[in-house]
């Protein structure tokens, strides 16, 4: 995951849907900043941060995914 703020960082992928994710990380996001995320086998996506805690994000992509796609995550990330 990327932005203009804190630069490209690792982040663990713990759910996702056609609209969004839900990631874990120790950045302090600001509510409705973008962001760039990048899901192995996937083109780089914007996101919009919808929420923030201690240890992680919600994320809303800038254009929803297909379902096969997210079904094909979700296969390969044995979720």
């Amino acid at each position: 995951m990327g932005s203009t703020l804190t630069g490209k960082r690792r982040v663990e992928l713990q759910d996702i849907s056609c609209m969004g994710c839900r990631v874990t990380t120790v950045l302090e996001l600001a509510v409705d900043s973008y962001v760039v995320i990048t899901i192995p086998g996937l083109a780089p996506m914007g996101a919009k941060v919808r929420w923030q805690t201690i240890h992680g994000a919600g994320l809303r992509f800038n254009s929803a995914l297909h379902p096969m796609v997210v079904s094909r995550v979700l296969a390969l990330s044995g979720q």
